[in-house]
């Protein structure tokens, strides 16, 4: 904790989804109508968020990607296996909008730290992008009256590369979230167990160049994620699994029927 009061956060994420099912359009389609079978990835992100005072901070994300990829080529369906360091985020956050410090901006940038070059993947399926991308957000948290236990909070993200690499130009990126939580219940000394659920509504474009593959990327798609913190004096523990409401994909997509998300962070 900062002298003015600012809290500076160290955080582990880890993320895992299993895309196994084909999809095209608004709905599930065969198999066979895709070479691509199955890409299952785990995400292990390393970050920390440093407040120089009660407006401004910096957020360090360092994400490390496992991912095995099953596809169909000319030896028949063969499994590629890449572990490498995904693409850097850098974050400016700025709290300034209330003195409460319930709303705020976000301004940053993806780099291209990733590994874009893994021997049998596409480049729509490799750990990193190859771009750098320019991203920016606003959230706000309120509550549903003054005394009641209940409290809300909305935040969008937009993302957009503009930096390019080798014929390939991933598309650009929407997210708005809107959620809802409860304040939780003592479990005794510091911890508290606070449930909650948001729904993630997003949108992504087409990729472009020689080497992607614009009819079979981008997609709308529409998440409920019901989570649970645990939390005490200092430590958080977040667990939440997201389940696709609506999907939409532009031609043949693997989709995953579930996503996993597990954080733990600690406040200094």
């Amino acid at each position: 904790t900062t002298a003015n009061g600012a809290e500076d956060i160290g955080f582990v994420s880890v993320e895992h989804m299993d895309q196994s099912r084909n999809w095209s359009g608004s709905s599930r389609a065969p198999s066979a109508d895709n070479a691509d079978k199955d890409i299952r990835t785990t995400y292990v992100d390393l970050g920390v968020i440093h407040m120089f005072n009660r407006r401004w901070g910096v957020m360090v994300d360092a994400p490390f990607g496992f991912r095995s990829f099953r596809t169909a080529d000319g030896a028949g369906v063969s499994t590629y296996r890449d572990t490498a360091l995904g693409d850097l985020k850098l974050t400016a956050v700025w709290t300034g909008l209330e003195h409460d410090m319930s709303s705020g901006l976000t301004f940053g940038l993806k780099l291209p730290t990733g590994d874009w070059r893994a021997k049998g993947f596409d480049r729509d399926t490799q750990l990193g992008s190859g771009a750098t991308d320019v991203t920016f957000g606003a959230y706000k948290l309120g509550y549903f009256g003054r005394r009641t236990p209940m409290g809300w909070f909305a935040r969008i993200n937009l993302d957009q590369p503009v930096a390019y690499s080798r014929g390939y130009r991933p598309g650009g990126e929407a997210d708005l979230a809107v959620g809802v939580y409860h304040t939780g219940w003592s479990l005794g000394g510091p911890f508290r167990l606070k449930p909650m659920v948001q729904v993630i509504a997003s949108v992504r474009g087409r990729d472009h160049g020689t080497d992607a593959n614009p009819g079979g990327t981008g997609y709308e798609r529409i998440v409920v994620e019901p989570g649970l913190e645990l939390r005490g004096k200092a430590w958080r523990l977040n667990a939440d699994v997201g389940l696709p409401l609506y999907q939409r994909t532009n031609g043949d997509q693997l989709v995953a029927p579930q996503l996993f998300k597990l954080v733990a962070s600690r406040s200094f």
